[in-house]
């Protein structure tokens, strides 16, 4: 139907189907009285997605790094954002909860809504994920010289920002909730990232920058709650 739909008709089309979409699981779950238990896959779904993902974003890298001169300011951003998408991988998966899902089948209705958060906040991650592959295959093509516009920085900087929170989102509706200190730290990083944007800085500062931050999070993530 939306192909028939000239637009901006369409793109409502678009939003109405994923309303549908993304209510559909909350509404079966209220109407339904009994519902049907399974050991629920959508965890390995969710994580073979964001693989995936995560995979977009390294051909965005390399996809950068081929259309620009071999140089070593050019080599040192694709090596930064190799690093991003790797420190991403590494946030994602280090606190990976295979229990969400199949203990919101089992339990009540806070397991339930824990479930959903869990579930919808992914979208925050592919969305950050995509965004952020993008700016950093801007950012590689801009060390050649043709510039660093700041709508591109703000795909970068927000695509990021948009992955710190639904990834703190998602991690903090698990049975494992985050220690308060990786909650902070996070969120902290996600405005510093947002607030780069305005400064104008150079796409290879901006990118290298920004995977050394990345680094950093995660060691300190990884710290036992004794020693931090």
């Amino acid at each position: 139907v939306s192909i028939a739909t000239p637009t901006p008709a369409r793109y409502w089309l678009w939003v109405i189907a994923l309303a549908i979409e993304i209510s559909n699981g909350p509404i079966t779950y209220v109407t339904i009285r009994s519902v049907p238990t399974q050991k629920s896959h959508m965890d390995e779904r969710f994580g073979a997605f964001v693989i995936i993902v995560l995979g977009e974003a390294v051909v965005s890298v390399a996809t950068g790094v081929a259309h620009t001169d071999w140089q070593w300011a050019t080599i040192l951003a694709g090596i930064s954002g190799f690093v991003m998408a790797v420190s991403l991988w590494w946030m994602y998966f280090e606190r990976a909860d295979e229990a969400v899902i199949d203990q919101a089948l089992r339990g009540g209705k806070l397991a339930l809504i824990r479930s959903y958060i869990y579930g919808y906040s992914h979208l925050l991650v592919f969305m950050g994920i995509v965004a952020t592959g993008v700016g950093v295959q801007f950012a590689i093509e801009s060390v050649s010289g043709r510039g660093f516009p700041m709508a591109e920085q703000a795909v970068l900087c927000g695509g990021l920002a948009l992955f710190l929170l639904g990834v703190t989102i998602l991690q903090g509706a698990s049975t494992h909730p985050l220690p308060q200190r990786v909650v902070i730290a996070r969120l902290v990083l996600a405005l510093l990232t947002l607030g780069c944007i305005p400064l104008g800085l150079s796409s290879l500062v901006l990118v290298s920058l920004l995977a050394i931050c990345l680094v950093m999070l995660n060691a300190f993530d990884g710290v036992p709650l004794s020693v931090a």
